[in-house]
């Protein structure tokens, strides 16, 4: 049986994503049965400056990532008490410009394998050592956490650590290999929780030809499922998964409660979105801080005998819960943008149409600074997002890149071509430049787009910060196509748990597993996972078994016995620490459009917020 498991404060570990081999052999030294505070920092180009978050040069994405990273890490350390120790594991002094908080504690710079066992043993209480080569690591770090062991580098190892399922542990985690430290993530929870791990090898498939798949079964195609299925079925085809409760898997995006038809509760954590902080958040406010707070969003599209909404507005209601939702004329796609971004929700729930958007198929040629010629191919996929007292309309572009010089995006063989950063830089100046001259033509539905439908236009979800800072128990996105790239924002930008469908979803059916869901989570105080499980293909038609997907753990549960107005200060505490926070980012920004974008953002908040700010 798996169980909640401690944070350990004993060390803050901040990691090179790309250095999985010294990480791995460090955490062998430090892994106490606790969960162990780790996070990953991507690799960057140049080390901070005092560049303006918006000047465009060829480190414009590398600086801002380092920064974004900074701002979140330091949020999260704000929240703990009794960190005197940060490791520093394979970072690189790029990296380690951005981190503005390390004189505040006892730093370890570990940066080779002769480095660990000098500086970290006098903390380890492991006995035992395990041998791993370039091709066991993961296998053998499972087996090493496990038995209390430190890990070995030794390049003639032969262990192979053959998977030997017990069935009398009941819970199952699985963490596909993908060759960076978010595999180890995975790891670390399973084993500090109780689970039994299983390392999977690294899935042969692409996010696009995955939708795509999926799209072509839903219209017929049989032999698309038979794809869909062969990709992963194979690694796991040898479990009974019926004898077992539970199974939680670290994948890439493959959705295996598909596959597995949800026979058991199952749950995903998805890899490549920021898997360290959804563990981290997960652990930590399940005990603390619960913002008791929510926001449902509906256009009313659909009749209200169609709809959830009413239900749901009641049931908060009746939970003395603060509302802020957004209903009819309300929910426009300049509200729900500001309001995912700035409002402190604990659950945020969308009851709208979803899927593919009209936009553009766009081609054309530009020189890079080198004076080679290019070709690049996209669609561009528009929202409009006019703001209620604002002198100018905001719009978001967000472009789905097809071919570059003829090859596919991200395709190996356009990898091979090593292309100059400065290139991709130049590409993105020139698909940016309104003035360009390319071919541009409409379409009606943009393969792979995802949004939301507003009261007017559409919302693509794409921001970088969300709920005030705050780390929201639930996002449930029930519209169709609600498990598409419109996601990935939720869930990298620190949602707890997300639900959302694979393909278009029957509107009744979507009404009906919504309400049972919270009713289960609200009045017969089941977790999440719980409830999730306890509704899927229950009273629907057969298109619609296994829709839904669930991402995220399997430890959150409602708040309950919430007395009237209980926490109406710490709310509007946040939403004025938010207003003061932007309100100094605007003075010390040169960006005029940088500016008008914060201003109208505090706006809002004064305007809309006026009931929870007196």
């Amino acid at each position: 049986m798996s169980n909640i498991p401690l944070i350990d404060q004993t060390f803050l570990c901040i990691v090179n994503t790309k250095s999985t081999a010294l990480v791995s052999v460090s955490l062998s030294y430090i892994f106490n049965g606790k969960y162990p505070l780790v996070f990953e920092f991507d690799n960057l180009t140049t080390a901070d400056n005092d560049k303006d978050v918006d000047d465009l040069d060829i480190h414009h994405i590398s600086r801002n990532r380092g920064r974004k990273f900074n701002i979140i890490l330091r949020n999260t350390i704000k929240l703990l008490e009794g960190i005197e120790n940060v490791l520093l594991i394979g970072l690189t002094k790029e990296q380690i410009s951005y981190l503005n908080f390390l004189d505040d504690f006892n730093v370890i710079e570990i940066n080779e394998m002769d480095d660990v066992d000098f500086l970290l043993s006098p903390f380890t209480t492991n006995t035992g050592k395990v041998k791993f080569n370039d091709n066991n690591l993961l296998n053998s770090y499972n087996h090493a956490l496990q038995n209390k062991a430190i890990l070995e580098y030794d390049r003639f190892s032969d262990n192979n650590f053959e998977i030997n399922i017990d069935y009398s542990k009941k819970d199952l985690l699985f963490v596909e290999e993908t060759g960076f430290v978010n595999s180890l993530i995975g790891i670390n929870y399973g084993i500090s929780a109780g689970f039994q791990v299983i390392i999977l090898p690294k899935l042969d498939f692409n996010k696009k030809g995955l939708q795509n798949l999926i799209f072509d079964w839903k219209n017929g195609n049989i032999n698309a499922y038979n794809q869909l299925h062969a990709i992963a079925y194979k690694n796991i085809d040898y479990i009974n998964f019926y004898e077992f409760d539970l199974a939680v898997f670290f994948t890439e995006g493959y959705p295996y409660s598909l596959i597995l038809n949800n026979i058991i509760p199952i749950s995903q954590v998805h890899l490549n979105l920021s898997p360290d902080f959804l563990v981290f958040n997960n652990l930590y406010y399940e005990n603390h801080h619960k913002f008791c707070t929510s926001v449902i969003f509906s256009p009313q599209h659909f009749n209200d005998d169609e709809e959830e909404v009413n239900v749901l507005v009641k049931k908060f209601e009746e939970e003395n819960y603060f509302q802020f939702n957004l209903i009819g004329e309300n929910a426009t796609a300049s509200n729900i943008d500001y309001t995912v971004q700035t409002f402190p929700f604990n659950i945020l729930h969308f009851c709208s149409h979803g899927g593919e958007v009209k936009g553009y198929y766009c081609k054309g040629k530009f020189l890079d600074r080198f004076g080679d010629e290019h070709e690049v191919e996209y669609y561009e996929v528009p929202s409009i997002m006019p703001g209620k007292e604002e002198e100018l309309v905001k719009v978001i572009i967000k472009n789905i890149f097809l071919k570059f010089d003829g090859l596919l995006w991200k395709s190996k063989e356009l990898k091979a071509l090593n292309y100059a950063h400065e290139v991709f830089v130049d590409m993105m100046n020139y698909v940016n430049d309104l003035e360009k001259k390319a071919q541009r033509d409409p379409i009606d539905s943009v393969p792979n787009s995802s949004a939301i439908s507003c009261k007017y236009f559409n919302y693509q979800a794409i921001f970088d910060i969300m709920a005030n800072f705050h780390s929201p128990m639930l996002v449930f996105n029930n519209t169709c196509w609600s498990n598409t790239n419109i996601k990935d924002s939720f869930i990298d930008c620190g949602t707890r748990n997300y639900i959302g469908t694979l393909w278009e979803i029957n509107t009744d059916y979507a009404k009906n597993f919504s309400e049972n869901f919270y009713s289960n989570i609200i009045d017969d105080e089941m977790n999440l996972l719980e409830s999730f499980h306890s509704n899927i293909n229950v009273g629907c038609e057969d298109k619609d078994l296994n829709i839904y997907i669930f991402w995220g753990l399997n430890i959150s549960k409602f708040p309950k016995n919430i007395k009237k107005n209980d926490g109406k200060n710490r709310i509007q505490a946040r939403l004025w620490h938010f207003i003061n926070i932007y309100s100094n980012a605007m003075k010390n920004t040169t960006n005029e459009d940088t500016k008008a974008s914060i201003k109208n953002m505090i706006k809002y908040m004064l305007r809309e917020y006026r009931e929870f700010l007196k």
